[in-house]
């Protein structure tokens, strides 16, 4: 079997005491699961990469934000894809909920644990529960 190679950001984006998870739809990787926002991203730069994964994040939830630090680099495969998924935080800047394109809940990060993740959305939310 081929293995195909994707780069990829996860999003904890904060706001008070709560972060936005959005429900992955029809035809995407999770179907069905929360996780947090997530896109394919290609920039080599960082400070292209962090514009990249800004400007994506907007479009997919309508909320501008701000990069923030790191948090992990996961890597994990699925089915035909070996993933690299790179993990930030984020602030909000402004939000707008008529550009978002799914389902989506600021949630509090003491209930991520009610709400069924991503195997990878899962790590995220034990590293963000921990610090």
């Amino acid at each position: 079997m081929q293995y195909q190679d994707l780069h990829e950001a996860a999003v904890v984006i904060r706001r008070s005491q709560k972060v936005l998870l959005r429900r992955c739809l029809t035809g995407e990787r999770w179907e069905g699961l929360w996780d947090f926002p997530r896109c394919e991203i290609s920039s080599q730069k960082d400070h292209l990469l962090r514009k990249e994964i800004e400007q994506k994040v907007r479009k997919l939830t309508g909320v501008t934000i701000h990069i923030g630090d790191s948090l992990a680099t996961i890597k994990h495969g699925v089915t035909r894809f070996r993933i690299t998924l790179e993990c930030y935080e984020a602030d909000v800047l402004a939000s707008s909920r008529s550009q978002a394109s799914s389902e989506q809940k600021w949630i509090p990060v003491s209930t991520l644990e009610d709400y069924p993740l991503s195997v990878t959305g899962r790590k995220i939310a034990r590293l963000i529960a921990e610090s």
